[in-house]
């Protein structure tokens, strides 16, 4: 199993390298209405920078992303993953429950919030082996356009691996409605 740390830095190098690694705020895209988010341990957090949401045809993997700031040494990241088990089923709008990685029989459900501060990050993810509970709701999906609400509890991973159980983020009334990008893994960014 792919530790989450690896994941999200993978994740979000194959799928949005422009958005990870700019740090010119002129290089923002401009996503007009695009809303992504949700409240952290009951604060309201707003993700308008660097938003992203990118279906991949060849795995049907979607992710949905984004940030509280274009600096990348200082920054929250929300990120919502949701891939089919068989890359021949397509992901329709529905409930998307987040179960342990071993229990996943169509599609694998994860969500991640990190916080980078002064260069150090932290990662709080949705290891439903640690906690129970959250979801991806997708109430509407389309070629181009992609709307609907999450949940989940975050646990946070020590450098080591090691899950801490202790130091939870609950993540409530997230929300998104976001354009939706349908490309292949090879297609120019």
């Amino acid at each position: 199993m792919m530790k989450p740390f690896y994941f999200t830095k993978l994740l979000l190098f194959v799928l949005f390298p422009s958005l990870v690694w700019a740090q010119d705020p002129g290089q923002a895209q401009d996503k007009g209405s695009a809303i992504l988010e949700a409240a952290l341990n009951g604060k309201l957090i707003k993700f308008e920078r660097k938003l992203g949401a990118s279906l991949i045809k060849e795995s049907n993997s979607l992710t949905l992303t984004g940030q509280t700031s274009d600096d990348i040494l200082n920054t929250e990241i929300i990120l919502l993953n949701i891939s089919s088990i068989n890359p021949d089923t397509k992901i329709p709008k529905g409930e998307y429950k987040i179960v342990p990685e071993d229990d996943a029989t169509t599609y694998l459900v994860r969500a991640e919030y990190v916080v980078i501060s002064g260069g150090n990050s932290s990662y709080w993810w949705s290891n439903a082996a640690v906690v129970k509970g959250g979801s991806i709701i997708i109430d509407e999906i389309t070629d181009t356009h992609i709307k609907g609400k999450f949940s989940f509890t975050g646990v946070l991973e020590n450098e080591d691996g090691s899950m801490n159980a202790k130091n939870l983020v609950k993540v409530t009334k997230g929300v998104f409605d976001l354009p939706l990008e349908i490309r292949g893994v090879l297609d120019p960014q």
